[in-house]
């Protein structure tokens, strides 16, 4: 749609929503970019290890849960549990996951744009089709999980450490 076009989140919610997909995604990973990118925002100040937070929680599935429920913060290391993602531990049944920093609710997040969304920016709305068997391989290969958290890391350490006066694509 047009709005879609010039609206992230409407054409998030296209990509990860749509029915129109839902066959392609047993086959592939549907990666999104966007001129306005920004899906990932800064943890609250006062949250940290410890913390209780309300938190969706990962489905046998793999989905993201319809809704959340409270959770303690254990890990905030991108080397320990991934770039943008956190270690929570469910108080209902004590069951331990890492999950992606938006899972989280406010007040544990803000709405301060972390620099990380510059990397699925682009011109245009764009989805990138990552083919799942690539995933898995990549995932059972040589370093597994930890190989792509280090390359995560390093990338977004990298794009941290710019100058925000050095930004080419601006």
């Amino acid at each position: 749609s047009v709005e879609a076009r010039h609206n992230f989140r409407a054409f998030d919610a296209w990509v990860t929503q749509s029915r129109d997909l839902d066959d392609l995604e047993e086959l592939v990973s549907l990666v999104v970019f966007h001129p306005s990118f920004e899906r990932w925002h800064a943890l609250a100040p006062h949250v940290g290890v410890g913390s209780r937070v309300s938190s969706h929680y990962e489905e046998e599935d793999g989905e993201r849960s319809r809704r959340s429920l409270p959770a303690l913060l254990e890990s905030l290391d991108p080397d320990e549990v991934g770039v943008r993602r956190v270690g929570v531990r469910f108080v209902d049944d004590g069951v331990q996951q890492w999950v992606p920093m938006e899972w989280l609710t406010p007040p544990a997040v803000t709405e301060d744009v972390l620099l990380d969304n510059e990397m699925h920016r682009a011109p245009h709305p764009t989805v990138h089709l990552i083919r799942r068997k690539d995933l898995a391989a990549v995932r059972d290969g040589e370093g597994g999980y930890r190989a792509v958290a280090a390359l995560q890391a390093r990338n977004s350490r990298f794009l941290r450490n710019l100058a925000v006066s050095d930004r080419p694509w601006e």
